[in-house]
């Protein structure tokens, strides 16, 4: 084991218990030795960011609202994925592996990439900055817009 081989069902089963587990110590026998970890902290802020244009997608279909949906700033745009690569390759995996934010499935589905031609992590931390200053669940048009705004 080790590398990136063609794993027998065995070896699998035991990669599975091994990671299960946290046997840390056999890590180094199926993972690459130059691995970068996308940490916890990057992956709760991807997955931050795609739950805000969730909550945009879900405000846009409801009756109330009115205001904003001329916006062009109302769909998830991605990441840099010359500059943030490591953002744009988790989302990508997050979306399209995992099945999570069907919305944005859709759009893949459809040819549209989730990539920018600008970096986008200063722009989503002042987002997440101002949802947070939301006290309730569910956003409005106004919370949207100072949202994106941000």
């Amino acid at each position: 084991m080790g590398g990136s081989e063609s794993y027998t069902a065995y070896e699998c089963e035991n990669i599975a218990l091994i990671l299960e587990n946290g046997y840390e110590y056999f890590y180094d026998e199926f993972l690459p030795n130059d691995l970068t970890v996308f940490s916890v902290k990057e992956s709760n802020f991807v997955m931050a960011v795609l739950t805000i244009y969730r909550e945009i997608d879900t405000l846009l279909k409801s009756d109330d609202c009115v205001n904003i949906k001329n916006r062009s700033d109302l769909i998830f745009p991605g990441f840099d994925a010359n500059e943030e690569s490591s953002y744009y390759h988790f989302c990508w995996f997050v979306v399209q592996k995992m099945n999570r934010f069907f919305e944005q499935k859709d759009r893949f589905n459809r040819g549209l990439e989730l990539s920018t031609i600008e970096p986008m992590i200063p722009k989503y931390l002042r987002m997440i900055a101002a949802r947070n200053k939301i006290k309730t669940n569910k956003i409005t048009e106004h919370d949207a817009a100072a949202i994106l705004d941000a």
